[in-house]
């Protein structure tokens, strides 16, 4: 363990910073615990700057994960700070930006558990746009997809999966319509 910064009766208090094996925390402590805005790095695999109350992530921050995957999220966060970021809470309004090999996509609406759920709108590989209902991270009730040609399909959907045929308008005609799961209309003549 190594600390740079003040210290008061033995504890580390005031601006400092804090290095434990592969963690890295920089910001105001209190009796030892980091309080009050601060960063948190665990080796090359995520960041994490915002709030913090007694070493406990607590309030606004901003969350960038690097993996197999790229993730950064923005909102309020709560959790034990030596914990994976996937078991912190995220909680009420927020952004998520995804990003891996095969898709990217961003989403700015209700948030929990660090996943879509609730209302929001997410914008899939810059094509289609989703603005609806979320549960468990996925389309879930009612929603309507618009293509970047200005084409809509509204329908209800089940863990991303639409579970019928909806109505949208293709060049301002009303059509029958289904959307496949990576967003893109198919409208059909009835």
């Amino acid at each position: 363990m190594y600390y740079m910064g003040h210290l008061e009766n033995g504890d580390f208090h005031g601006f400092g910073e804090l290095r434990i094996k592969d963690y890295y925390l920089y910001g105001n402590f209190t009796n030892s615990q980091l309080n009050g805005h601060g960063f948190l790095k665990y080796k090359d695999l995520y960041n994490f700057m915002g709030v913090f109350k007694d070493g406990e992530v607590n309030g606004p921050g901003v969350l960038d994960v690097s993996a197999e995957f790229s993730l950064m999220a923005k909102g309020n966060f709560r959790g034990t700070m030596f914990q994976s970021p996937h078991l912190w809470e995220m909680i009420g309004p927020g952004q998520l930006i995804y990003a891996s090999k095969n898709e990217t996509y961003s989403y700015i609406g209700e948030i929990q558990e660090l996943g879509m759920h609730g209302r929001g709108v997410q914008i899939y590989d810059a094509h289609a746009k989703y603005e609806g209902e979320f549960a468990d991270n996925s389309p879930n009730g009612s929603g309507v997809v618009y293509d970047t040609d200005g084409n809509s399909c509204e329908g209800r959907w089940d863990s991303g999966k639409m579970v019928a045929k909806g109505m949208g308008f293709k060049e301002g005609k009303p059509y029958a319509c289904t959307v496949d799961k990576k967003l893109q209309i198919e409208f059909f003549l009835e």
